[in-house]
């Protein structure tokens, strides 16, 4: 993603990839129709998934912060063709990455729906969220690390990468 996100928020992301990586698995090891994939065939619009906030954060001190980087996420336009529902016309979908639910005082989990066109998207866009250690990408220190992480694991099963100054600048958003 070209989008500059701060650490927090490419935790949270990370979670949602998380969420998402069985079927992610599924579609690229066994070819599994995107269509047939468990997460799709309930009859349902949404895909619903519980984060719960002690496995975004490092700890309690940080779920304001956590907070926070949910509901800016969840305002980021997110751009994919698809069909108009009403006409089945080719057309641009415009809209959030996904509707968040905060907790209230007492409740330690974000609840996130997420449309199955945006999640299958997530799906098909694999390059940018190829399997990579959760854990060592969670437990980066800045945001540069994760992205760089990120690239690293993308590539090294391809015998590695050559890549410009320039593009490693606008990758990392500097």
């Amino acid at each position: 993603a070209k989008y500059d996100y701060t650490l927090t928020q490419q935790r949270v992301f990370i979670s949602i990839i998380k969420e998402l990586q069985t079927s992610i698995t599924q579609h690229n090891n066994g070819g599994v129709p995107i269509g047939q994939l468990n997460l799709f065939t309930e009859h349902t619009d949404i895909v619903r998934f519980v984060l719960p906030l002690k496995e975004i954060c490092k700890d309690k001190t940080y779920y304001e912060e956590t907070i926070q980087a949910v509901s800016k996420i969840a305002n980021i336009p997110f751009h994919f063709a698809a069909k108009n529902p009403t006409t089945g016309a080719d057309a641009l979908r415009v809209g959030g990455l996904f509707t968040a639910y905060m907790p209230n005082k007492y409740d330690r989990s974000i609840t996130i729906d997420m449309h199955k066109e945006v999640a299958k998207q997530l799906i098909i866009l694999n390059q940018g969220y190829t399997s990579y250690a959760f854990e060592i990408a969670f437990n980066a220190r800045n945001k540069y690390t994760m992205r760089i992480y990120q690239l690293i694991s993308r590539w090294k099963d391809k015998g590695g990468l050559r890549i410009s100054i320039n593009d490693f600048r606008s990758m990392l958003g500097l």
